[in-house]
Order: C-alpha cells, then sequence, then structure tokens
C-alpha cells in the first residue's frame, strides 16, 4: 500500500485548488448504463478522456479558429 506524507498530501490538495475545476455531469441512470457507459468502454479510453476529447470537437466545430488544438489536454493527468 502507497503511503503518502501530510506535505505530500497537502501539495495535492492545494495543486487541486489553486489548478483544477471539477465539473459535474449528470446523466439518468439507464441512460448512462445502457449507452453512454458501454459505447465509452468500447472506445477503449477512460470516460474523462472522452468526454475532454469531444468537447475540445464540438468547440471546435462550433467557434473555427478560436480554439487550438492544444486548448484541452486530453489525458486525466493534466
Amino acid at each position: 500500500m502507497a503511503y503518502y506524507s501530510e506535505s505530500s498530501k497537502k501539495a495535492t490538495l492545494k495543486y487541486i485548488k489553486d489548478k483544477l475545476k471539477q465539473i459535474n455531469v449528470r446523466f439518468p441512470k439507464k441512460e448512462y448504463e445502457q449507452l453512454i457507459k458501454p459505447l465509452i468502454d468500447r472506445s477503449g479510453i477512460p470516460i474523462t478522456t472522452y468526454i475532454k476529447v469531444a468537447l475540445k470537437e464540438k468547440l471546435q466545430r462550433d467557434f473555427p479558429g478560436e480554439v487550438p488544438d492544444n486548448a484541452i489536454t486530453d489525458t486525466d493527468n493534466n
């Protein structure tokens, strides 16, 4: 089991608070379980990454030239 010091935990929480924004999205349970999750699972990428890619693609279509390719990080490690 991994051990994290209190200072490491404190630094991580500060980073999350200062650098990240969490956005909650709610779907009807049936819709998520029967449609969304199975299809995203088949894509082979994490759901968060899938949503970020989809969001970036939609913004680029809706606002051509305003959203650079590197505007939204496609991985969960940002």
